[in-house]
C-alpha cells in the first residue's frame, strides 16, 4: 500500500495560477485607485487656487483685460502662499515664469467638469473648469504637461484602467 503525502505537480501549479491571477487583479485595482487619487488632488489644488481667486475678485481685485488673474499676482495681494502646491505636477514648486503664466479667468459660462482629468478648453489651452472660473495652466510649460500626461496614459495602457475618477457630488 502506497503511502500518499503531499500535492501533486498539477494542484500547485492550479494554486500558483490562482495566486498570480488575484496578485494581478489586485495590483491593476490599486494602480487604478492611485492613480485617480492623484487626479483629484491636482484638481483640489486648482480647485484652492480659484477659491482665493474668487475671493479676490469678490474684495475688489482687479482683472486683467482678458478677466483673468495670474497666479504670481495672487500670491502678491496675499491670497496665495508662495509654496502653494502646482496642480500640473502635484508638488510645491512652480517656476517664476510658470507663476505669471498660469491664470485663473472668470467665464460665467463655465461649469463645474464631471471628470477630475485635466481639460482641452475650447481656446485649445489645457486647464479645469469650475462654476464661473477657468483654470489654465502656464502655455510655456504646456509640453512638459503633455509629457507628464503622456506618462500617466501609458501606466493607464499598461494596466487596462480607463477609468477617468468622476466626481461625486457633495
Amino acid at each position: 500500500m502506497k503511502n500518499k503525502k503531499g500535492f501533486t505537480l498539477v494542484e500547485l501549479l492550479a494554486v500558483i495560477v490562482l495566486l498570480g491571477l488575484i496578485i494581478t487583479v489586485s495590483a491593476t485595482a490599486l494602480i487604478r485607485s492611485f492613480n485617480s487619487g492623484k487626479d483629484k488632488t491636482k484638481f483640489e489644488a486648482a480647485r484652492e487656487i480659484v477659491n482665493n481667486a474668487e475671493a479676490y475678485v469678490a474684495t475688489g481685485g482687479q482683472l486683467d483685460e482678458d478677466s483673468c488673474v495670474s497666479i504670481s499676482k495672487l500670491v502678491e495681494a496675499g491670497y496665495l502662499e508662495e509654496d502653494l502646491m502646482n496642480p500640473r505636477i502635484n508638488k510645491r514648486q512652480w517656476s517664476s515664469n510658470e507663476q505669471n503664466e498660469t491664470k485663473v479667468c472668470r467665464d460665467l459660462s463655465a461649469e463645474l467638469q464631471d471628470k477630475y482629468k485635466v481639460q482641452t478648453l475650447e481656446t485649445g489651452e489645457k486647464g479645469y473648469t469650475f462654476d464661473g472660473f477657468k483654470y489654465i495652466f502656464s502655455s510655456s510649460n504646456s509640453s512638459s504637461y503633455e509629457e507628464t500626461e503622456t506618462e500617466e496614459s501609458e501606466v493607464e495602457q499598461e494596466t487596462g484602467s480607463s477609468d477617468e475618477g468622476v466626481i461625486d457630488e457633495e
